[in-house]
Formats: structure tokens, C-alpha cells, sequence
């Protein structure tokens, strides 16, 4: 017969210790689960996790390279229209235009330093740097209301094409600050719109003169 072990009250008391200390992260794990309010890992409600939200790809840079491309043909054409003598209303709206894409070059900017993003020309970039040239050079011979009126109608034609651009944008950004500018943008694209439609409906009542009739259409 095997004589039972004998422990002395030390002995007892450590043994006590150290199975009430092997119990104790169970017990602070079922605390922490049964806690109001605290997301279990596993429940598909739990909110994102910084780590989990979308990063910026190049997908974005690229969006906000064409963008910044739009910015850019957009405030020099309103800076030639006030070189050219434009007055009154289209003084005004180009002023409007050249305050509010500049200010978005400077967004775009900072919103692609804080996302670590490079923009590069791409394709599409050099298509858009172009087609802001060529209309730049269509514009070039005019001068006073003739520049004026075409310059109005350019801004129909083109602020109707970015607003698509942006929605289409929407639909493939990635990142949230991204998409959150872009939401911002569109709203300032789309008064400009609204405000170049109102300039060209006003002034369709003047006949154009024979040096803007010949002019071929202008394309954005």
C-alpha cells in the first residue's frame, strides 16, 4: 500500500496559490466579454479597427492626379479671361473659378502628402494637360465679349464632363478622405455650372461676331 504524501501548511497554502492563479485569465476573459459595450472580436457587428478601413491605393493617386490636372487648366483659363478684359458677370465667375480651383490644388496637395500618395502623369493626366492646351490656343485670338462668350461656353461644356468624371471617381476611390474630397469638390463644380449655364442663357440674346462664328467648337 503507497503511504499519501504529507505537506505541511506552506506547502498547502502555495499549491492553493498558484490553482487560483492558473484560473485567473479565464476569469478576466469571461469579465472583459460579459462587460456592456466592450465588442466581442468575433461579432460581425463590432466596428472597424483603424487597421481594417480602406488605405489609399493608386487608385487614388491617380484620381487625384486628374483632378489636380482639372484644377490646373482651370485656373489658367480664368486667368487668361481676366487678361483678355472680360467684365461684369464673367469677370466675376472667372475670379470665382480661379480662387476655387486654386484653393483645390492646395487640398489636393496636402491630401496627398497626409495619405503618403505620388501623383504621376499618367496617360490620361498628359490627355487632360492637352486638351486644356488646345483649348487654350482655340481661345488665344479672342479678346473683351467675344473671349467672353467662348470662354462661357468652354466652362458649360467642361464643368458638365467633370462632374461625370467625379461620379465616376466616386465609384472607384477607395479611401474615405478621398471620397470625402471628391464629395466636396463636386458641390463647388456643380454651382459653377449652375453659374456658367446662367451666363450663357444670359447672353445668347447678343449675336456673336463673325470672328467668334467661324471659330470651330471648342472641346474640353
Amino acid at each position: 500500500m503507497t503511504p499519501k504524501p504529507k505537506f505541511d501548511s506552506r506547502t498547502l497554502t502555495a499549491l492553493v496559490m498558484l490553482a487560483a492563479l492558473s484560473l485567473l485569465p479565464a476569469t478576466i476573459a469571461r469579465a472583459q466579454e460579459d462587460q456592456p459595450g466592450t465588442p466581442h472580436p468575433d461579432d460581425p457587428g463590432s466596428p472597424a479597427t483603424p487597421s481594417e478601413k480602406a488605405e489609399a491605393t493608386t487608385g487614388d493617386a491617380e484620381i487625384l492626379a486628374q483632378l489636380m490636372a482639372i484644377d490646373e487648366t482651370e485656373v489658367r483659363a480664368a486667368t487668361v479671361a481676366q487678361q483678355k478684359k472680360v467684365t461684369g458677370p464673367v469677370l466675376r465667375f472667372a475670379k470665382m473659378l480661379e480662387a476655387d480651383h486654386g484653393r483645390d490644388i492646395e487640398d489636393v496637395q496636402s491630401l496627398t502628402q497626409t495619405l503618403g500618395l505620388t501623383l504621376s502623369d499618367t496617360t490620361t493626366v498628359d490627355q487632360l494637360h492637352a486638351r486644356g492646351e488646345e483649348m487654350m490656343t482655340r481661345l488665344a485670338p479672342l479678346t473683351g465679349d467675344d473671349f467672353g462668350r467662348a470662354y462661357v461656353t468652354q466652362m458649360v461644356s467642361g464643368h458638365r464632363e467633370a462632374l461625370q468624371m467625379i461620379d465616376d471617381f466616386l465609384k472607384t476611390a477607395q479611401n474615405e478622405e478621398v471620397r470625402q474630397h471628391l464629395q466636396q469638390v463636386r458641390a463647388k463644380i456643380a454651382t459653377h455650372l449652375k453659374e456658367a449655364e446662367r451666363l450663357s442663357a444670359g447672353r445668347t440674346e447678343r449675336p456673336a461676331s463673325s470672328e467668334s462664328r467661324d471659330q470651330p467648337p471648342l472641346t474640353s
